[in-house]
């Protein structure tokens, strides 16, 4: 017998190719609505949200759908199908969301909503944007392209979008003890590393269509991989990200040139100065086609580092601070950086000179 049956709608996706269903870790991605209509929640999915709201929904876009094992809870389920929308974005840009969940559910301890055999509905609204701000626009997948979103979404499983609420728990407990007054929904457990909030970036900056506030969250997601100090934000990032990628679209040049458009749209915004105001060695203010240049170009940048992060430099970004920070700092030293900025030696030349020899960098 079925305990718990799931499923999630995802909009702004569409397939290649005729697509009758793609499974993985016991979820099945589809276009079927006939089959959820009569096989999967029968009659009580349409008596919870009614038949116009179905065919609207269901009609329109594909969804996820799980039958797994009682010890699966509805937040379980959801966050695999969040995963499963941002490793899409790690094979291209797109705007696929998360609109709604369901979930049917037989008497079943472990799941929080009623023990009844009940379908309820789960307000989950997670809606994403491009690189450029749009919300409304599909885009297309092929096979091989969703296999490569999945490897990358088995790498993010052990990477958690929220912290291992056992040690939340426990930290917590050990805080009352000490008379502090613990608040669960704003806890940031000791576990919280550079890669969790890496990628919590990420799903900020895709969460805001506002182009100054998107890109300040991937200068956040540069910040929170490359830099180990306060100090000289900009240099670090510039410095470093040479010797972090293993291979990049860009030469080492507009690398630094992205990152430093991109920081003065951030530092303008956020210091309360005009985001259009002049950038590098330009003599007028960028338009909002130049914005989106900006972001589109930071986009790609931040996905080539999340790629390598999750392929060769997870265990280090994942261990402790005090570890990591060692670690980055071994890519380009941090003393080195400050007598550079100091002596304003910093040029992509000195760069292209370094990243050759890079042996006394590690």
């Amino acid at each position: 017998m079925i305990d718990n049956r799931f499923i999630t709608v995802i909009t702004n996706f569409q397939t290649k190719e005729d697509l009758s269903y793609y499974e993985f870790f016991n979820s099945y991605l589809s276009k079927d609505h006939q089959y959820v209509r009569t096989h999967f929640f029968e009659p009580e999915l349409i008596g919870t949200i009614g038949t116009l709201e179905f065919d609207e929904i269901f009609l329109k876009n594909y969804f996820i759908y799980t039958s797994d094992d009682p010890l699966q809870t509805h937040d379980d389920v959801f966050h695999l199908h969040l995963l499963f929308a941002r490793a899409l974005w790690f094979t291209k840009d797109s705007s696929v969301s998360v609109y709604k969940s369901y979930i049917q559910s037989v008497t079943n301890p472990v799941c929080r909503f009623s023990p009844d055999y009940n379908t309820r509905l789960k307000e989950n609204y997670v809606f994403n944007s491009k690189a450029d701000g749009e919300s409304q626009e599909s885009t297309f997948y092929d096979v091989t392209e969703l296999n490569q979103s999945l490897e990358f979404l088995e790498k993010m499983l052990d990477v958690p979008m929220l912290p291992d609420m056992q040690q939340v728990m426990y930290e917590l407990k050990q805080e009352k003890k000490m008379g502090v007054q613990p608040y669960l929904l704003n806890y940031i457990p000791y576990s919280f590393n550079r890669l969790n909030r890496a990628l919590l970036f990420l799903d900020m900056a895709r969460g805001n269509q506002f182009l100054p506030i998107k890109i300040t969250f991937y200068i956040g997601l540069l910040e929170s991989i490359l830099s180990n100090s306060s100090e000289y934000l900009i240099s670090q990032l510039v410095a470093r990200i040479p010797f972090f990628l293993t291979k990049s679209r860009f030469t080492v040049g507009e690398m630094a040139r992205i990152i430093k458009d991109a920081y003065k749209v951030r530092s303008n915004f956020i210091h309360g100065d005009n985001v259009k105001t002049t950038l590098g060695n330009r003599k007028r203010a960028i338009d909002r086609n130049e914005l989106i240049d900006i972001s589109k170009k930071i986009d790609n940048l931040a996905r080539e580092l999340l790629i390598d992060a999750l392929n060769t430099h997870k265990k280090e970004l994942t261990s402790d601070n005090a570890i990591s920070k060692v670690w980055i700092d071994r890519l380009y030293p941090m003393q080195r950086i400050k007598e550079e900025a100091r002596g304003h030696l910093f040029t992509h030349r000195r760069y292209r000179i370094k990243k050759s020899n890079p042996s006394d960098q590690r």
